[in-house]
C-alpha cells in the first residue's frame, strides 16, 4: 500500500500542504489531483518534499485521521 498523501503548493500562500489522494474517496482518480488540500486551500502543483516536511500545521494535524486509507500506486 502507498501513502494517501501528496505534497503540493497552493496559489494562496507560500507554504507546502498535504493533499489526500486515495481510491477510497469518491471522485478521486489516479491521474487527477483533487482541487483542495487537507486544510481547504486550492491546489496548485506537486511539490517534491515528503509529507513530514510539509509547512502547513493544519494539514499536519488533520492527516492522522486519514493515514489508514490506501493511496494510488501511481499518481502521475
Amino acid at each position: 500500500m502507498s501513502s494517501p498523501f501528496v505534497c503540493v503548493t497552493s496559489p494562496t500562500d507560500d507554504q507546502t500542504h498535504l493533499l489526500l489522494h486515495t481510491p477510497a474517496m469518491p471522485g478521486h482518480r489516479p491521474q487527477e489531483l483533487p482541487r483542495a488540500t487537507l486544510c481547504g486551500v486550492a491546489t496548485s502543483e506537486l511539490h517534491p518534499v515528503g509529507p513530514g516536511e510539509v509547512e502547513c500545521s493544519t494539514c499536519l494535524h488533520t492527516a492522522p485521521k486519514f493515514m489508514v486509507l490506501p493511496g494510488f500506486w501511481v499518481i502521475r
